[in-house]
């Protein structure tokens, strides 16, 4: 098992053992075909992905990111979905659109992902 794998799988276990009891899936959906007769996207599929994460709040030193804002929701979240900025994040029935997506690598592999989102 490499470094990052092991890192990968702590992440895992701390989130399972402290993370909150929130239900939080990813909604994403992909672009179709465009028809060139009709001149619009055709088949586009929506797909629901499990997310392994806890949420926490938005701390004052956060906001050095400008894009970042204090009621938003952090979210840690497993390496074992790669969450995009199109995706929406549905927490306990609620839709929020993603703001910033930072991974935590300290070697070659992604073992987290905080993702900061926003009703």
């Amino acid at each position: 098992m490499s470094f990052g794998s092991a890192q990968a799988a702590q992440v895992k276990r701390l989130l399972s053992r402290f993370g909150s009891t929130t239900s939080a899936t990813i909604r994403r959906v992909t672009d179709g075909v465009l028809d060139p007769v009709a001149g619009e996207y055709t088949g586009g599929t929506s797909s629901t992905l499990a997310l392994f994460s806890a949420q926490t709040k938005v701390t004052k030193s956060m906001l050095v990111d400008e894009r970042i804002r204090i009621t938003d929701v952090r979210l840690i979240c497993s390496n074992d979905v790669v969450p995009l900025e199109a995706d929406t994040i549905v927490i306990d029935g609620r839709d929020y659109q993603v703001i910033v997506i930072n991974k935590h690598k300290p070697a070659e592999t992604v073992v987290a992902y905080e993702v900061f989102c926003r009703v």
